[in-house]
């Protein structure tokens, strides 16, 4: 545990922006990205693979041909499709497009509403929608008769594109079973996640194995903050369809929000055995449970290998991502100096100014004053676009790696209220509010949930308990450290302090007189910090002034000499600010 009033960032987070999972779009195309591939392909596959292609290609051609000299001889809306594909097929997108057109145009000259063709006409929709051509799709889907198959197609895609009123225009008018999927994905596009819940539960009862309406449905519920029911159904949809990323990439999200790293790197291993391919998105998934359960090499090796799959100009935010991750972790493995860490996490925030990060990384590799300057460059640049909690986290580590504890203070219970689950944000806001700006009032109610949570991370416990005492609780702050302290020189330090303000004088010094001897074997900052605490803390309660002197000096710690470089450490900082408000020597002895 570190020295009283020492913030350390968190070892075992990474400091990735959660997967916004998407619905996915009832019987969509899937694109190469949407979908994870299988084991590669054996030695000498990619030649075979070439020549496949080749054989393809000639076939395609031929196909054009043909399909050429029908539509010349007879241009119908049968013969116009089949060119229309032939040239899509051989990437003739413009003259598909044109074709595809045609088809349409022929098919709004039935007078009495009737499609001769109903086949070709989906097929041109849908070759119109592959090459994004919507607005003449919707011209068209309000002149023909469309049958309800495509109707559910095209509501669909209009609904991903945020076109609601024509998707409702389409699908109204379906009178299928299958509506209620395609349906639930237009309720879900427009942010109705409770109205799409049983739409996509009749979808399920009728087909149980739809992959796409489970993964609907689970996002349903997350978003309506269900999530014990958003997890059952993401475990459902991979078990339908284990090869989507979209789906497994949910499940394993939501799994790491569960806090079950564990299972996220069990269920990963079981996509991998089961010949999926491992993705950079998924090593990062692995990295990130690795690191929640202290594998911090693996959560490294597995970042390392996630950054060299990335093409940092096709996927510049990925990168950026990664490598500022991999780069802060070499610091907490000692892999890499911290100087050198920080010198290229600089160097990619000036590479990469609008992804926010590469700053958060960059805040959390920074312990010293003298980095502040490029923090603060790197923060500018990007504050408009950093969302509002690590806005106040970077705000909070410039004034907390400056000593400007006021400010330190008001932004660190900004960060706090804005991840009140977060326990380095309510552990910064504890020592900010309370230790730097003895506001003890306002850091009391965030102490309280910390002990009322029944918390055991010895550092929340040690620095709820420094609150308690200072807010005159310190009978309470005693029974709160009572069982840590034997195990811990900083928490018997805090039970001394506890002691102090219960009136327990003797008791009090005594248990910092032996934290500061098990703390001498430790370091020699480690016990000038404790020794600084008490002299401040005997000061704040005024027992300096109730003591006789010759006794304090012979019951209380020895002076013990500031570190060299101290004015560059935050904790040194922190207590220089709060003995200069109340003018008091410094540094602080009795």
């Amino acid at each position: 545990m570190p020295a009283l009033g020492v913030l350390t960032a968190d070892d075992k987070a990474a400091t990735f922006d959660s997967i916004e999972s998407q619905p996915t779009r009832p019987a969509a195309r899937r694109t190469s990205a949407e979908s994870v591939s299988h084991a590669a392909d054996t030695p000498g596959s990619k030649t075979l693979s070439d020549a496949i292609r080749a054989i393809v290609r000639e076939e395609f051609e031929v196909e054009l041909e043909r399909a050429t000299r029908v539509a010349t001889q007879e241009r119908s809306t049968t013969s116009l499709i089949q060119l229309a594909q032939a040239q899509e097929a051989c990437e003739a997108v413009e003259p598909a497009v044109a074709t595809a057109i045609e088809v349409l145009n022929l098919a709004t000259k039935v007078s009495d509403r009737r499609l001769e063709d109903p086949f070709a006409i989906r097929l041109a929709l849908e070759i119109l929608a592959r090459n994004d051509e919507f607005d003449v799709i919707e011209d068209f889907a309000s002149r023909l008769p469309i049958d309800d198959t495509t109707r559910l197609v095209l509501g669909s895609a209009f609904a991903e594109l945020g076109r609601f009123a024509v998707a409702h225009r389409l699908l109204n008018p379906v009178d299928d079973e299958s509506k209620a999927a395609a349906l639930a994905y237009l309720l879900l596009a427009e942010g109705d996640d409770r109205g799409a819940i049983p739409l996509l539960r009749r979808a399920l009862r009728a087909v149980p194995n739809d992959a796409e309406s489970a993964h609907n449905l689970s996002i349903a519920f997350a978003r309506s903050g269900a999530h014990r029911k958003a997890l059952s159904m993401a475990l459902r949809a991979t078990r339908a369809s284990a090869a989507r990323q979209d789906i497994f990439m949910h499940y394993l999200q939501l799994l790491l929000e569960s806090g079950e790293p564990a299972e996220v790197l069990r269920e990963a291993d079981r996509l991998l055995n089961s010949g999926v391919q491992e993705t950079p998105k998924l090593m990062v998934m692995q990295a990130r449970a690795a690191l929640l359960i202290g594998q911090t090499e693996r959560g490294e090796s597995l970042l390392a290998a996630a950054a060299k799959r990335i093409d940092p100009e096709k996927n510049p935010g990925d990168f950026a991502e990664v490598q500022s991750n991999l780069l802060r972790i070499r610091v907490v493995t000692g892999h890499a100096r911290r100087t050198t860490a920080i010198e290229q996490l600089v160097a990619l925030a000036e590479r990469y100014p609008e992804h926010h990060i590469v700053v958060s990384n960059l805040a959390q590799a920074s312990d010293r004053r003298s980095h502040v300057p490029a923090l603060i460059d790197a923060f500018e640049r990007c504050t408009a676009t950093m969302p509002p909690a690590r806005q106040a986290y970077v705000a909070f580590q410039i004034a907390h790696l400056q000593g400007q504890n006021d400010v330190a203070a008001d932004e660190a219970a900004r960060w706090a209220s804005a991840e009140p689950s977060n326990p380095r944000a309510v552990s910064s806001a504890l020592v900010a509010l309370g230790i730097g700006a003895e506001r003890w009032s306002e850091a009391l109610p965030i102490a309280e949930t910390v002990i009322e949570s029944h918390e055991t991370d010895p550092i929340l416990v040690n620095n709820a308990a420094y609150v308690y005492a200072m807010a005159g609780r310190g009978q309470e702050a005693i029974r709160i450290l009572t069982p840590y302290s034997q195990a811990d020189s900083t928490m018997k330090a805090t039970l001394g302090l506890a002691h102090l303000a219960a009136g327990n004088i003797p008791d009090g010094f005594r248990l910092y007189r032996e934290a500061a001897k098990s703390a001498a074997a430790k370091d020699h900052d480690f016990l000038s910090l404790i020794t600084l605490y008490q002299a401040l803390v005997v000061r704040q309660l005024g027992l300096d002034n109730q003591t006789d002197a010759v006794q304090l000096s012979a019951i209380s710690l020895a002076p013990v000499g500031l570190p060299e470089k101290w004015n560059q450490r935050p904790e040194f900082l922190r207590l220089k600010w709060v003995a200069d408000r109340h003018g008091y020597p410094w540094p602080l002895t009795l």
